[in-house]
């Protein structure tokens, strides 16, 4: 879940084939197929809701023949971005796997990916964006220890939050597909450019020589 570069990131991928290094190397197809039949759950219809337009139509569309590539009855629901988004925030709607919306952090500590997405108080929150629900006590005992240590022993911090990133991938409630990046012109008179992923250049922390 924690992005390439941030805090408490440690390269883990083991959903791939290869070198088993952290990194993606390809789909292990025929692992992926075993698990499928071990589940017992080929016959149960799978619906993947999606937002009517592209990129996100496609996504889902892709995903779907992903799914029946691997032995499962998928089909498509699209659905009006407002809508979309409603319904995945309700846990009455009873969405079973859906293309979801990216998250950015409002400052660089794994907090903010845990909190509000990752935690068992998150997922009983009306209108939460913990949109699986997903609740692990012991990532919340990771997280709780991490923040404790966050400033006292950052070493030891990035550690623990690199711990619940690997709990939380193991279980994949989601699937990150891309980060973004970005790229930036600045002037050579420019000192201390900053620029927040969220919030685009950071002029207080700047200053021209």
């Amino acid at each position: 879940m924690l992005p390439p570069d941030f805090p408490g990131h440690q390269a883990y991928c083991p959903y791939t084939v290869g070198a088993g290094d952290g990194d993606w190397h390809g789909p292990d197809m025929a692992k992926a197929r075993q698990l499928v039949r071990e589940s017992r759950t080929t016959n149960v219809p799978v619906t993947v809701w999606s937002m009517n337009l592209d990129p996100g139509k496609a996504a889902g569309s892709y995903l779907v023949g992903l799914l029946k590539e691997l032995g499962f009855r998928a089909s498509l629901h699209a659905v009006t971005n407002n809508q979309f988004f409603t319904d995945l925030s309700n846990p009455h709607a009873k969405i079973q796997v859906s293309i979801g919306a990216g998250w950015g952090a409002d400052f660089p500590t794994p907090s903010t990916f845990f909190g509000p997405l990752l935690s068992c108080q998150s997922a009983v929150q009306p209108a939460t964006n913990n949109w699986p629900g997903f609740c692990d006590p012991d990532v919340d005992m990771l997280a709780s220890r991490a923040q404790a240590a966050q400033l006292a022993d950052p070493a030891a911090a990035r550690e623990l939050w690199a711990q619940a990133d690997h709990v939380v991938t193991d279980q994949a409630p989601y699937v990150p597909i891309f980060n973004v990046g970005m790229a930036e012109f600045a002037s050579a008179r420019a000192a201390n450019y900053q620029i927040s992923p969220v919030y685009g250049p950071l002029l207080d922390q700047m200053w021209v020589r």
